[in-house]
């Protein structure tokens, strides 16, 4: 009896395809405003892999500086020099960097998710409440964010805000971050990688990488 092979095919938004993520390359460094910072290559990309902590920014202090670094508003970003190639990343080098690690798929309010449980390439061995493997080698901290009164920290522990350079569509202003997600919650656990470009923050503060195509 011939076997027949069904080939299920899902029509989507699925936005990236389903080749094989590539293994990061083995850790460079990069100086920026007189400090070296750790790199890694992923897929077409190179990102910083420790937070920023050069001049200016919040400090948490109950926080170690070397490991979560300092956060950083709009206007502090814009006004950090750096070397040759390297820049903020806008919201395309976010998604660049979820699609180097698994499936991608884009809502319909028009968020970008990465598959849930993939996300914990992008996090830290240890300091979340969810750990994460780090096979991709961005090795995201778990700093949330920060609020300019107080200074009120949020979200620390179970959640890491990347500023990105560019605008949010929201009325409130703001910019796009990328949301990195190891948390527990009263339901279970929660792990995601996303960016809702319709989110902004106002009078918020949040931790740095940088980036450079390869």
């Amino acid at each position: 009896m011939k076997k027949l092979l069904f080939l299920a095919f899902v029509i989507g938004t699925t936005l990236s395809s389903c080749s094989k993520k590539s293994n990061p390359k083995p850790t460079n460094t990069v100086t920026i405003n007189g400090a070296s910072y750790a790199t890694v290559s992923i897929g077409t990309q190179t990102w910083t892999s420790v937070n920023y902590n050069g001049p200016g920014g919040t400090i948490n202090t109950s926080l170690n500086e070397a490991i979560y670094g300092k956060y950083y508003t709009i206007a502090e970003m814009q006004a950090i020099s750096l070397p040759t190639g390297w820049r903020v990343p806008t919201e395309a080098d976010f998604v660049t960097l979820l699609k180097s690690q698994g499936n991608v798929t884009q809502q319909s309010d028009g968020t970008i998710e990465l598959a849930s449980l993939v996300s914990k390439d992008l996090r830290a061995l240890s300091n979340w409440d969810v750990n994460g493997d780090n096979s991709s080698g961005f090795n995201a901290e778990p700093a949330g964010f920060c609020y300019a009164s107080g200074p009120v920290f949020e979200y620390l522990q179970g959640t890491a805000y990347f500023l990105s350079s560019t605008p949010s569509t929201s009325s409130f202003g703001g910019n796009i971050a990328l949301m990195v997600v190891g948390s527990i919650i009263p339901l279970g656990i929660t792990e995601q990688a996303s960016i809702d470009p319709h989110y902004g923050f106002i009078n918020a503060s949040f931790t740095l990488r940088f980036v450079k195509d390869n």
